[in-house]
């Protein structure tokens, strides 16, 4: 495989027009941020990756 085909990984990129102008992969989760939300459950568990 050509590695002109994939998008390079932003390992420690915090910056967004970073993420647009070097061409890394991005994924858009707003869609799922407002399911979330809108999602009658009482309680909500939000989890993050250990160090």
């Amino acid at each position: 495989m050509c590695d002109k085909n994939f998008k390079k990984l932003p390992f420690g990129t915090e910056e967004f027009s970073e993420l647009r102008t070097e061409n890394y992969y991005y994924i858009d989760k707003s869609s799922y941020i407002k399911k979330v939300f809108e999602n009658s459950a009482s309680v909500i568990l939000f989890t993050r990756p250990r160090r």
